[in-house]
């Protein structure tokens, strides 16, 4: 058995035809360091909240049957729940076939779309090996369905993508970005209050210049941004700014309610949807959106 430690706090997409062994590979009996139930989007428990599990016996064996005009829901449901777990910073399992590139591609860009970090887990297994895990199951899939998934299953990606089997043991290492020897100092609800964010960081000792990418402390000290950065005071594009250039320089942030609405107006702007909010949140969307598209991409 090999062991696998991955990263919390990202997108794992599963990729491998039925009866590869997808979902037993996310089941762990290791409840503090395992994969927990509810890090786990699965496409078929979707499918089956949705239209429950019909049956068919042929030849004494029984197959699943599903509604494949449900699949549209299905991926929508997923898309939203996935959308909202992005935004939780949230550890992720994608169980679904995810058989070639085309259909990662989907999940690695809106993983990228809130600076999630995606990784294909691929199952490592071949069409023999699958016809006989399928042949045990209780319910089974004919084996023309197997043969043709098989056909457009890619065993390796252009995305990041680590090879994994039915033996990998999959632990989660947590993650601790904050040095607890470090000296932090902790701000938060600027809410576009740049100036007087400024006064408060060079009372505290820090030196900044946006201009020269400076942000650093002489004695080696941190802040921590805990959210809500933006709305409400004048300067929520510069406050973007200045907590960007302090993530670059080793400090750290936490995004907050705030930051998450202006996140969703411009998905909503992207979509061609209306943003929604109050004046504040509103005037904020309005700002960013006149930056050009790099720096709306790097802030």
């Amino acid at each position: 058995m090999s062991d696998l430690i991955l990263n919390s706090g990202k997108l794992y997409i599963m990729s491998g035809i039925p009866a590869s062994g997808k979902s037993s590979l996310l089941k762990t009996e290791d409840f503090e360091f395992g994969i927990q139930s509810d890090m786990i989007v699965s496409s078929d428990a979707i499918r089956k909240q949705i239209l429950g599990l019909s049956t068919t016996m042929v030849e004494d064996t029984v197959s699943e049957t599903y509604s494949e005009s449900a699949n549209i829901s299905v991926f929508k449901i997923i898309e939203l729940i996935l959308k909202e777990r992005f935004r939780n910073g949230l550890t992720t399992f994608f169980d679904a076939t995810n058989v070639d590139d085309k259909t990662r591609a989907v999940y690695v860009n809106l993983a990228k779309k809130y600076n999630i970090e995606s990784t294909i887990l691929i199952m490592d297994t071949d069409i023999e090996k699958c016809r006989m895990n399928n042949s045990q199951r209780a319910h089974r899939l004919k084996d023309y369905v197997l043969d043709k998934m098989y056909e457009k299953f890619m065993p390796e990606s252009k995305y990041n993508y680590i090879k994994v089997n039915q033996d990998t043991s999959i632990r989660l290492k947590v993650n601790q970005e904050i040095d607890s020897s470090v000296s932090l100092d902790i701000i938060g609800d600027t809410h576009g209050l740049f100036d007087k964010t400024l006064a408060l960081l060079s009372n505290l000792g820090y030196v900044i210049d946006l201009s020269k990418n400076l942000f650093h402390h002489p004695e080696e000290r941190k802040v921590l941004f805990l959210g809500d950065f933006v709305d409400r005071g004048e300067k929520s594009i510069d406050m973007l700014r200045l907590v960007n250039l302090a993530i670059k320089k080793g400090h750290y942030s936490i995004i907050g309610n705030h930051e998450y609405k202006l996140l969703r107006n411009y998905e909503l702007f992207l979509n061609n949807e209306i943003p929604k909010g109050s004046d504040a949140v509103l005037e904020t969307v309005l700002d960013f959106m006149k930056l050009k598209q790099n720096e709306r991409s790097e802030l």
